[in-house]
């Protein structure tokens, strides 16, 4: 699609897209933060939009998934206990000098995973939208 829309500067712009989505992403992969899916449609989005505007949907996309997430802790009631684990995590560095991370527990609402690919969607399509 690039192609047809731009000529042989379209290859060139689709894959930067592709490979600068994957490669600002895959660190994030790596960190067990997202899942190998999300990086791969992330990638593809990226080849569909090109490089600059690849950036705009992924902020779009982490800006949409963390209203979201933080709306879920709310409803479920569980904002109170992620701050609280948070804070102890800001103490024990601030004391000990390293970082020591502490997982939710099961019955906690930041527990639960939040599926990516609608969030990657909501950013392509407002990218898609306002680049008109």
């Amino acid at each position: 699609m690039q192609w047809v829309g731009h000529s042989g500067d379209g290859l060139v712009l689709a894959l930067m897209g592709g490979s600068g989505a994957f490669v600002c992403i895959f660190p994030v992969y790596l960190m067990r933060g997202i899942g190998a899916g999300d990086v791969k449609l992330l990638a593809v989005v990226g080849m569909f939009l090109g490089w600059p505007a690849v950036g705009w949907a992924m902020l779009v996309s982490l800006w949409t998934a963390g209203v979201f997430a933080l709306g879920m802790l709310i409803w479920h009631h569980g904002l109170k206990d992620y701050l609280k684990r948070h804070s102890r995590m800001i103490s024990t560095l601030l004391a000990s000098g390293r970082f020591e991370y502490f997982p939710p527990g099961p019955a906690e609402p930041a527990a639960r995973t939040l599926p990516f690919v609608p969030f990657i969607a909501v950013g392509a399509w407002v990218v898609l939208y306002f680049d008109r």
